[in-house]
């Protein structure tokens, strides 16, 4: 809307899509405006039988949408696993799959997720599927698709990033990252993360590391080019852990992820309790009657951008760790957002490493 003014110079005002009444302020009056969105949720699996079967859970719990009690939820589920051993990478559009061509075994697959993330989302894109918002996820986490569906409604910037944790590690070029149970990317970043590297399996092997880690080290990159901070485009909505056998505290469905992955057991006995937990999960939520505005409105006011998990570590003690160590410090020390901004920018001085925009 134009408005003259006296000095004959025009103001410019731009409006969200609501009635103005012309005796009003509308400074005073303006509303956040949903706008729902086209979203599509990959996750990750691999050809064992553990995540076979979970994939089946998967499916049967959090995935299995009830539409007619949330009409808004514009949505398709992928996942992506291994090829069959001497086949191609191939799609099968009808089950919604991706079989990407692996070369790994189950003791080094963890680093080589990043390529196995890289050519799924490549080949997703190569069907010619139209998206908002990618959500990479596992079939270790159930995933309130109502409450995300919502938040995302509200968004309209697509130059930021989502997650349901923040970790950071100070002395890494990835800084902060998000974790791999929650990945939200509107669809102009993939783009411009993917378009930063043509070779991945040459940039696993000079950053080991899962994707979750390298896909935010390729953005913090890009972002200490332009000079921007990392923290300014990604942002957190916290997530619970129930990584114990059973659950044993009440459920808040003001989370949007809830980790379900039995720790320090064998792969029987995981599968076995992160059954459990899962159905546990949904079959409670199916019975909840909260509201999807007010799990939204808590959402907003205790767990957006409130909390990083940092690694309290230089990078000498990091690589002193072993797995179970560095597994379970993930765990451990989750500070308010700006303190652990701070922290971090802190630590990367006293330990000489090169400063980055954090």
């Amino acid at each position: 809307m134009l408005f003259n003014t006296p000095d004959n110079s025009v103001d410019v005002k731009a409006f969200p899509k609501q009635y103005i009444h012309p005796k009003t302020d509308f400074n005073t009056r303006l509303r956040p405006v949903k706008n729902y969105k086209k979203l599509v949720v990959l996750s990750m699996s691999a050809d064992f039988p553990i995540f076979n079967k979970l994939e089946e859970i998967s499916n049967k719990t959090w995935r299995n949408i009830d539409y007619n009690k949330y009409k808004n939820i514009n949505i398709e589920f992928w996942t992506y696993t291994d090829a069959a051993p001497g086949r191609n990478t191939y799609v099968d559009k009808d089950n919604h799959i991706i079989y990407i061509k692996t070369n790994y075994n189950e003791k080094n697959r963890f680093y080589q997720t990043f390529s196995k993330t890289f050519y799924a989302i490549r080949e997703l894109n190569n069907t010619g599927i139209q998206y908002d918002y990618l959500i990479r996820t596992n079939n270790s986490t159930w995933l309130n698709i109502p409450l995300i569906n919502e938040f995302l409604a509200y968004q309209n910037d697509d130059s930021q990033m989502y997650c349901g944790r923040l970790y950071s590690s100070f002395w890494s070029a990835f800084n902060i990252y998000a974790g791999g149970e929650l990945m939200i990317f509107p669809k102009r970043n993939l783009h411009l993360i993917f378009n930063m590297t043509k070779n991945p399996e040459q940039f696993e092997k000079q950053c080991p590391g899962c994707d979750d880690n390298l896909i935010f080290g390729l953005w913090n990159r890009r972002l200490l080019n332009l000079k921007l901070k990392q923290s300014d485009f990604i942002h957190s909505l916290e997530d619970e852990q129930y990584i114990e056998k059973e659950i044993n505290d009440d459920i808040n469905f003001a989370n949007v992820a809830m980790q379900i992955k039995t720790y320090d057991v064998s792969d029987e006995e995981r599968l076995k309790y992160d059954t459990e937990k899962m159905i546990y999960i949904d079959n409670l939520w199916r019975k909840n009657n909260d509201n999807i505005d007010d799990l939204y409105k808590q959402l907003m006011e205790t767990k957006y951008d409130k909390f990083i998990h940092i690694l309290p570590y230089n990078k000498q003690e990091w690589f002193k760790l072993n797995d179970y160590e560095q597994h379970h410090a993930k765990f451990k020390f989750k500070e308010e957002r700006t303190k652990a901004l701070e922290y971090c920018r802190k630590r990367q001085v006293q330990c000489n490493y090169i400063k980055t925009f954090i």
